[in-house]
């Protein structure tokens, strides 16, 4: 099997706006009765910004602790714009299921993903290893 998705996002929250779009390109195949193989590899544009103004006005609603002693809203609404911007982020996943019973299945799977953006702050990459049993009903 061989699949293909788009998705398109444009979120506005009045403060903070995100739009995000990507692909996503699964392939799943059979290699015996018991074992499936599958793997997929997506790619996702992120862009964000929100208001400044009104994150110093309203820092409760990013989050941020107005009860520290130390809490300053233009710094710290500086410092939350510092992390907004542009991300283009690509994950690989591959993995394996053996099915031990009619409606059970193990699984393995790993992933890979990698964050890039223009500023430094928002890039990373993450490893993760996933392992499980499933159950149909």
């Amino acid at each position: 099997e061989i699949s293909l998705n788009g998705f398109y996002s444009d979120d506005d929250f009045g403060y903070r706006q995100i739009e995000t779009h990507g692909a996503t390109l699964n392939l799943r195949r059979r290699m015996t009765r018991r074992v499936t193989g599958y793997g997929s590899v997506q790619y996702r544009r992120a862009d964000s910004a929100f208001d400044t103004a009104t994150c110093e006005a309203n820092p409760l609603i990013f989050g941020l602790d107005t009860m520290d002693p130390l809490f300053d809203p233009v710094t710290s609404c500086a410092s939350l714009a510092a992390q907004n911007g542009v991300t283009n982020t690509v994950i690989g996943q591959i993995g394996a299921s053996y099915r031990i019973y009619k409606n059970a299945s193990v699984f393995a799977e790993f992933s890979h993903t990698k964050r890039f953006s223009p500023n430094d702050l928002l890039e990373y990459d993450e490893n993760n290893i996933l392992a499980g049993i499933t159950v149909d009903f």
